[in-house]
This record gives structure tokens, sequence and C-alpha cells, in this order.
């Protein structure tokens, strides 16, 4: 026989903001995506000239993501006390802590038993994350005048492949989430926050496999739109300007837009029926067949 559980229902009223920063994070990713594809289809000895390009989409993912982080982690707190304990929430130095104590360190003064490491995976993400959004929001610049160096800065040091840091960027409210849950059986609360934070990770994941196959094949794309008549260079930048995911009317042709011209193609073989069958195993080299 069953046992009969006696459970309290909570009933909670929360602002949603949190939804605008995920959708606006979701947002980021895809035009950092979008951006890593037309680079990564580039040749090798191009994608230097184009490393602020990149890093001024990876801007907005790092300073989003750290935002979706205060969000989720304030109102965990906040389930666990009232205005004025919040408020009075310290370190355990008693100083006010800061967005990595409040997730390392202030649960454990809730759930008993509450453990952190921040040598760990997701302890390094955290602090990385953290550094580099503070590098963007207090920037100093570098300045000289005269020759006298006055200010050598702080602005974030970066290179032009940190793809696997907005991965871990995108996925990182996700899985601190879920690590929080591992300790705390806080899931009827958290519910809503944790779905929230899935899609941004799922953004972000969902967009690699399309992104590696079609950087793999690209040469495929451009030699068939050169068949239609186009000088390679051309039909390079057209097929960079169309990328993985391509706009196409009803009967196939692909519209091609840099946002001040329009070009419309006759359909190309290399999307086929389900604009992805370059993805597909048997798409081999023959430009998707048909």
């Amino acid at each position: 026989m069953g046992q009969n559980v006696s459970m309290k229902i909570k009933k909670m009223a929360f602002s949603t903001y949190h939804e605008v920063i995920l959708f606006e994070l979701r947002g980021a990713l895809r035009r950092y995506n979008k951006i890593w594809e037309e680079v990564m289809c580039r040749e090798p000895g191009e994608r230097p000239g184009y490393l602020m390009t990149i890093e001024h989409h990876r801007i907005a993912v790092v300073v989003l993501a750290c935002a979706l982080l205060e969000t989720a982690i304030n109102f965990y707190l906040g389930t666990k006390c009232d205005s004025r304990a919040f408020q009075g929430l310290r370190n355990k130095r008693g100083r006010p802590p800061s967005l990595f104590e409040k997730w390392a360190e202030l649960p454990g003064q809730f759930v008993a038993g509450y453990q952190f490491d921040e040598r760990s995976r997701l302890g390094k993400d955290l602090k990385e994350l953290i550094k580099r959004r503070n590098a963007i929001m207090h920037s100093r610049p570098m300045l000289s005048i005269d020759d006298d160096n006055r200010h050598r800065g702080n602005e974030p040091s970066f290179k032009l492949d940190e793809h696997e840091f907005v991965g871990r960027c995108a996925s990182l409210p996700f899985r601190l989430i879920e690590h929080l849950l591992k300790f705390d059986d806080a899931f009827p609360e958290m519910f809503s926050l944790r779905t929230y934070c899935a899609t941004a990770s799922s953004e972000f994941e969902n967009a690699q496999f399309r992104i590696s196959n079609f950087v793999k094949r690209f040469p495929l794309l451009v030699d068939e739109i050169m068949e239609q008549g186009h000088e390679k260079e051309k039909a390079a930048e057209y097929a960079r300007l169309i990328g993985s995911s391509p706009v196409m009317d009803r009967e196939g042709k692909v519209l091609v837009t840099n946002g001040k011209r329009f070009l419309v193609l006759k359909p190309l073989r290399f999307f086929g029926k389900s604009k992805f069958d370059y993805c597909l195993p048997e798409f081999g080299d023959c430009g998707g067949g048909g």
C-alpha cells in the first residue's frame, strides 16, 4: 500500500524580468553564433581581422549571462528569507556578498551540507565569467599622451577563438541551478527559472551541429552559387550571408541580404527540401542531390 504524503504548497507571486534578460541572452547567442559561423567560413588568414567583430558579439553574452546569474541566485535567496534578512545577508567575513559568494557560500546558510568546490569546472567557469564581466563593466582604457603612458588600462584580454568559453557562459546559469538542487529540494520554487535557464544552454548547443556541418561543407555551397553565374568571391560572400539557416520562399528560392540589398537565388541543392539537407550523412560531396 502506498503512503500518504503531506506537502505544504506555497503560494508564490514573482516578477518576470528574468524572462526579458533570458530572451535577450538567447538573441545575443543567435547573433554570436551567426557571426562565428560567418568568420569560420572565411580563409584562416582572413579570420584574425574579425577579432573585434566577434568580441563585439561576445560582450552581450557575457553581460547578460551574469545578469541572469544575479537574478537567479537572488530569487533563490529571496525564497529563503524575508526582505530584512535578505538585506542583512553577509559572507563568511561579515561583508556584503559578491556574486560568486552568493552561489558558493550563501546557500550553506540555509541548507545543511551545501558544498561548492571553487576548483571545480563549475567554480572556475563562474570565476572566469565574473572576471570578464567586471573587466567590461569597469573598463579603464590604456591611455598615452605625449608618450607618457599615463594609464596601462585594464580592458579584458581576449582572442579570436573563445567559442568554448561562450558555450560555458550560455550553460552556466542552468548548471549552477542544477548544482543547487542537488543539495536543496527547491525544485517547485526554482522550476520556472530552471526551465528558462535551460533554454539559454540549448540555444547555444542546438546550433553547434548545424554550424559545424555548414562550415565543413561551405565550399560546396559556394560552387553551387557559382553555377548560377556568380564569380567565386561574390559567391562566397552570398554563401556567408545566407548562412546555415536560409530564408526560402515557397518555391525554394533563397533570399540573400546584407540588410541593404536583396538578391534572390534559384533553389539550391545544398539546402534541399528540409533547409538542412547538408547536415545529413547522405549529403556526401554531391551538393545535396536531386
